[in-house]
């Protein structure tokens, strides 16, 4: 969702997705841990 408002990685797409999810750090964090898995 953020990406249809900011096209990239941005502080301004980062703040985009902190309103629209406060939770986004901890959904990043399990991405980052669990992400690979995805490919399996």
């Amino acid at each position: 969702m953020a990406h249809l408002k900011v096209m990239n990685h941005s502080p301004q797409f980062w703040n985009t997705l902190e309103m629209l999810d406060p939770d986004y750090k901890d959904k990043k964090e399990w991405l980052r841990l669990n992400g690979r898995e995805l490919y399996i």
